[in-house]
């Protein structure tokens, strides 16, 4: 081993713990940040919230960076997942992406693909089986409930454009 890598494990080794409790910290309550804004929405659109279910979050390993929240419903009849993501993972700078998904996505995707998103909200091709859209949030502005609630107000825009479609 290096010395620099020698040096750098015997100080983890010191701080470790706390690091990790600082961690696992931030990710709760971030999470119960993201959960609060779904529980808290009364705008919804077409998406109907399941009664008596509070939304809940993925865990992701640390090696992926990702916190989201997620809540289930339907609609049009159908079962519907919207989750709100921070991602760190797949973020091109060191500040994380917000974003919206629809899963499944399929019957959305062209439709997300094609409409005209308004401001700095764009359509997000990433993520296989869901539909979703992103904003890129200003680092020096932190303000999640009105960064998510610009993102899924465009979210119901979107759905106000979407004929219904029958359940088989």
């Amino acid at each position: 081993m290096s010395k620099q890598i020698d040096e750098f494990l015997s100080v983890g080794m010191k701080k470790y713990r706390r690091a990790s409790a600082a961690m696992v910290r931030f990710g709760t309550e971030v999470e119960s940040l993201l959960q609060d804004i779904l529980l808290k929405r009364e705008d919804w659109g077409s998406f109907v919230p399941k009664r008596g279910h509070r939304p809940k979050s993925t865990k992701y390993w640390s090696a992926y960076p990702l916190l989201n929240g997620k809540i289930d419903g339907k609609i049009n009849g159908a079962d519907v997942r919207i989750s709100i993501d921070i991602n760190w993972y797949l973020s091109e700078r060191e500040y994380p992406f917000y974003s919206v998904w629809l899963y499944p996505g399929e019957p959305y995707r062209k439709a997300m693909a094609e409409f005209d998103w308004s401001g700095s909200v764009v359509w997000d091709k990433e993520v296989e089986n869901g539909a979703g859209i992103r904003l890129t949030p200003n680092e020096d502005d932190f303000a999640l409930e009105r960064d998510f609630g610009i993102l899924l107000s465009e979210l119901v825009r979107f759905l106000k454009t979407q004929k219904p479609k029958r359940i088989k």
